[in-house]
């Protein structure tokens, strides 16, 4: 398969895309620390923003998945699955479902580490999704707070099953590029 990576700035390449142009979109929101962000309010506009730039540049009847962790900022949860949220209503987009990658036992601190996979359709309809399992383990990562294999390989697998009309998947936002 063909691979076309783009090495410019997310934001301002998905505004220079056609609305409703790209295929399925499978990305992270970056955390405030990869932005130099020390303004929650600030962080909160640009993750809206980038949303529903994503949300709004998928094609009619492709997927758009959300990966994320919530963060502590200054003692203070982060939680982005909110900001991604207000964006899918501002662009009257369907939460399909939610997934939860299981990052591995409690550890010394007793904290569940997890992440969330969010699934979001411009369309109505059956999630597809009464096959699956609600919690896909981590797997092995190729970078510390990265996505695993195992949650990349599953929304892959999951768009060969129910995402045919695209062929095209893309990922603004692809850290390392575990999803590439």
């Amino acid at each position: 398969s063909m691979r076309t990576v783009h090495c410019q700035d997310a934001i301002e390449w998905l505004q220079s895309q056609p609305d409703g142009s790209l295929g399925h979109i499978v990305t992270g929101i970056p955390d405030m620390h990869e932005l130099n962000m020390d303004n929650i309010d600030e962080y909160k506009a640009w993750c809206v923003n980038a949303a529903s730039l994503c949300l709004r540049k998928a094609a009619p009847n492709a997927y758009v998945f959300f990966c994320q962790t919530d963060r502590k900022w200054k003692r203070t949860l982060v939680e982005k699955g909110p900001f991604i949220a207000a964006a899918a209503d501002a662009a009257n987009t369907f939460l399909r479902f939610k997934k939860i990658v299981d990052k591995g036992p409690v550890g010394g601190n007793m904290r569940c580490e997890f992440s969330e996979i969010r699934c979001y359709s411009k369309t109505k309809g059956p999630t597809n999704d009464t096959d699956t399992t609600r919690v896909i383990p981590l797997g092995e990562v190729i970078y510390n707070n990265g996505l695993g294999y195992r949650p990349a390989r599953w929304m892959v697998d999951f768009l060969v099953r129910h995402g045919t009309e695209h062929t095209t998947l893309v990922d603004p936002f692809c850290g390392q590029g575990t999803t590439l």
